[in-house]
């Protein structure tokens, strides 16, 4: 006996309404109600806005000759590249289950990650300047959209506080390039043009580390000892043998699929072992599927 929570039992036709269909009126009406939501056109917004900047501080850098602002603007064009991954897996959302994704599309939240001479002038520091202040604005306004990045654990979160750090220290770095030059120091721009992209690799590194065990269903460490211990509860129940062949995963930031079968003894009332085991996992783990098996039909 099967029981599905949430799995693919849970797609139902779709009705084509704001969030629903895999057809083009689907899809136009998640368009249109992702683009009703403020926090949307403002990613719109800030896109259009970094990819602008980053295309001026291209062109600047390569009359200039600076390295460091070329590294700079190759940074900002990645924001921008960010911001579109991020409104596509936002679209991407919203659209409702299908027979091939039965549990909807969150997980394109998760693959979006994937895809994020001498110079004399002052005008450098101009710049770079503007995009310190760039930065910051679209660190502030993006707070409530913390959720397509939503942390798991203590280190997590200290690995999302250094990126917010390096973008705003990759950027005063640049501005201290005339400085550096003023001051003889030659090789200053090509300091800090190197400094820029092992930033860019020493924090693109620990997220890629997580979206990965997130896209290869590891089980989250942040649920372990709390999947532990309900599974030693629930073997413990009147008639179960015993739970194996546990399986459970992090199907979107903060949303758990798991599944398992459930051994039972002859006698035992299965809807009613049903009832309190998955109750038992109901707190933490979303889509839940549990295989019960009877005794004599259990084959090692």
């Amino acid at each position: 006996m099967e029981e599905d929570f949430g799995g693919a039992a849970g797609y139902t036709p779709h009705s084509g309404g704001a969030g629903g269909g895999s057809g083009v009126w689907g899809r136009r009406s998640a368009v249109k109600g992702l683009l009703n939501q403020p926090e949307s056109r403002r990613v719109v917004a800030f896109f259009a806005v970094f990819a602008a900047f980053g295309l001026l501080q291209f062109l600047h850098a390569y009359l200039s000759g600076s390295l460091a602002l070329m590294a700079l603007s190759f940074h900002t064009v990645f924001n921008a590249v960010n911001l579109s991954l991020t409104l596509l897996a936002m679209l991407c959302a919203r659209l409702s289950p299908t027979p091939s994704y039965t549990y909807g599309y969150q997980r394109y939240e998760v693959v979006a990650g994937f895809v994020n001479s001498a110079c004399h002038s002052w005008e450098v520091a101009l710049v770079g300047l503007v995009s310190v202040g760039l930065n910051l604005v679209c660190l502030v306004s993006f707070q409530p959209l913390r959720r397509l990045t939503t942390l798991e654990s203590p280190s997590e979160a200290e690995d999302q506080s250094w990126a917010v750090m390096s973008t705003i220290a990759v950027t005063v770095a640049t501005l201290v390039v005339p400085f550096l030059l003023k001051w003889g120091l030659a090789m200053g721009d090509m300091v800090v043009a190197v400094f820029t992209a092992v930033v860019l690799l020493t924090v693109a590194t620990p997220f890629a580390r997580h979206t990965g065990k997130v896209l290869l269903q590891t089980t989250p460490n942040v649920i372990k000892d709390r999947l532990g211990k309900s599974l030693s509860e629930a073997a413990m129940y009147e008639g179960v043998l015993e739970c194996r062949k546990e399986h459970f995963w992090a199907l979107s930031p903060n949303e758990y699929v798991g599944s398992f079968f459930l051994r039972v003894k002859q006698d035992t009332d299965e809807q009613l072992v049903l009832a309190k085991v998955t109750n038992l996992f109901s707190g933490f783990v979303k889509h839940l599927t549990i295989q019960i098996e009877k005794e004599e039909s259990y084959f090692q």
